[in-house]
């Protein structure tokens, strides 16, 4: 009984790890998705909840205006792009 109790544990452990990997690598492939797509112009939604538009963009950081502010923000904080420019 306490063998097929261990190796039913060691089945979902190795399931959880290869589901954990596979997730994972999702989410980093759309991260590179969206950090491919980001141009001047984009409207972005931050990991924060802010919105915006971009203004100017550099290798590491950009200039998103939200509102009346402009504000400078690395690109990592990029949650999603709402609207891509036209």
């Amino acid at each position: 009984m306490n063998k097929i109790v261990i190796g039913i544990c060691i089945v979902f452990l190795f399931a959880y790890f290869i589901l954990s990997f596979v997730s994972q690598r999702k989410r980093a492939e759309n991260f590179a998705q969206i950090q491919e797509k980001l141009s001047v112009g984009s409207f972005i939604i931050f990991s924060n909840g802010l919105r915006g538009k971009i203004e100017a963009l550099d290798k590491a950081s950009m200039k998103v205006r939200c509102g009346e502010s402009l504000l400078e923000a690395e690109r990592a904080c990029v949650q999603a792009i709402i609207e891509e420019k036209e």
